[in-house]
């Protein structure tokens, strides 16, 4: 089941303004499985990902 998020059309207008965007959150909130699919359907170039220990 594929959620629409609010979040998108945020990001869409921070992309076209900075070069590097954040998506930070709350754990299991949706943000590796919203940023691939945002990757996927917006043919982003790179991700850089790091797990904050």
């Amino acid at each position: 089941m594929l959620i629409k998020r609010q979040i998108k059309s945020t990001v869409d207008e921070y992309s076209n303004v900075f070069p590097v965007i954040a998506i930070l959150g709350a754990r299991q909130c949706g943000k590796t499985t919203f940023t691939k699919q945002y990757i996927e359907n917006n043919l982003a170039s790179y991700i850089f990902s790091h797990t904050w220990q």
